[in-house]
C-alpha cells in the first residue's frame, strides 16, 4: 500500500490527511509546529464534514529522516514556506512535479 507523507500540519494538511486515511491510505505528517505534531500523535485527525464526524490515527514528526521512503509527498504549507518544505524531498521529485509544484 502506498504511504503518503504530508508536509504541513495546518487545516488543509489535516483535511487531506483525514480524507486519505479514511480511504485506508497510511498517512504521515511532517511539520515544525510542535503543538500540532503533539496533537496529531495524541488525538489523531478529526474531521467534521457536514453531519459526519470521523477520526483517524496518523504518525507525525519534525524529523524528516524518519519518513523515508514515501511513495507520495504532498506539500501543504503556506506559499512562502513551500521551497523550504519541499527541499528534503528531492528524491521524490517526480511526485512533487506531478502535483503541480515547482522543482526545488
Amino acid at each position: 500500500m502506498d504511504v503518503v507523507t504530508i508536509v504541513g500540519t495546518g487545516a488543509m494538511a489535516l483535511y487531506f490527511g483525514g480524507r486519505l486515511a479514511g480511504a485506508g491510505i497510511p498517512v504521515r505528517f511532517l511539520g515544525t509546529w510542535e503543538a500540532g505534531l503533539a496533537a496529531i500523535k495524541t488525538h489523531g485527525i478529526h474531521l467534521q464534514v457536514g453531519d459526519e464526524n470521523s477520526s483517524y490515527s496518523a504518525q507525525s514528526t519534525s524529523d524528516v529522516s524518519l519518513l523515508y521512503p514515501s511513495d507520495l509527498v504532498l506539500v501543504l504549507v503556506k506559499s512562502w514556506q513551500t521551497s523550504r518544505a519541499a527541499k528534503p524531498w528531492r528524491s521524490c521529485r517526480r511526485s512533487l512535479v506531478r502535483s503541480g509544484l515547482p522543482r526545488v
